[in-house]
């Protein structure tokens, strides 16, 4: 396993703490700077090593730990124990397997609202039983979206343990919503895609960073989204 500190969009605030196997990311702790200068972070990873926690330390103060659903629970406890000011948030639907997991208490999204600044929303998709929930980061050119498990984008290889868990799952590479996602996470589809298709309409990213996989950006991002929520939820 190797920790890797990144920059994703340095204009924009926004950096990761990435998890590589067989050298590609399998999973991603993604790094928002609040306009205050506070961090957010949502899907903390486990392992941060001292070097890693060192270049995000020079970013600013970690204050924030989001879960982006209730699977994503295994670096809540560490990070919170290595950042003691930080608050563990999730959505009203994750808190309470959250809590039971890591052992700690988890606010709500709600907590969160006062340290967000115009450039930023967090929000959680209806519909779902996991409350999936995803990081918006605007600036009127650019829109990122960071996602945890509703849409992912794998690279390869398949030939590690890990990818072969993957594929187990029902992931496989390329940008796609994982057979997983609708079947276990989500609780009521019609809502889930009606809410997914209106974001993509009225606020269509331009930037994908998935929780799992390679960050996908460009102008056709929310229509192979849009294609992909129709498909597959």
């Amino acid at each position: 396993m190797d920790i890797r500190w990144q920059i994703l969009d340095q204009a924009r605030g926004v950096f990761a703490v990435e998890r590589h196997q067989g050298g590609a990311c399998d999973l991603r702790a993604t790094v928002v700077r609040l306009a205050r200068g506070d961090l957010l972070v949502q899907s903390p990873v486990r392992g941060l090593t001292d070097e890693v926690a060192a270049a995000l330390d020079a970013v600013g103060p970690v204050r924030w730990l989001l879960a982006p659903n209730h699977f994503h629970n295994l670096g809540l406890a560490p990070w919170q124990d290595r950042y003691p000011d930080a608050v563990i948030v999730g959505a009203d639907p994750a808190r309470a397997r959250l809590a039971q997991k890591s052992g700690r208490t988890v606010a709500g999204l709600d907590a969160l609202a006062p340290a967000l600044d115009a450039r930023v929303a967090v929000f959680a998709l209806a519909g779902t039983r996991a409350g999936e929930t995803f990081v918006d980061v605007h600036d009127g050119t650019e829109r990122v979206w960071i996602v945890g498990d509703a849409f992912m984008a794998l690279a390869q290889p398949w030939t590690t343990a890990v990818g072969l868990a993957y594929r187990a799952m029902g992931f496989f590479p390329g940008l796609r919503v994982s057979w997983s996602f609708p079947r276990i996470a989500v609780q009521d589809r019609a809502a889930c895609r009606r809410d997914l298709l209106a974001r993509l309409a009225t606020a269509p990213p331009t930037m994908l960073v998935p929780a799992h996989g390679e960050v996908v950006r460009g102008p056709h991002l929310a229509a192979r989204l849009t294609a992909l929520v129709e498909k597959s939820i």
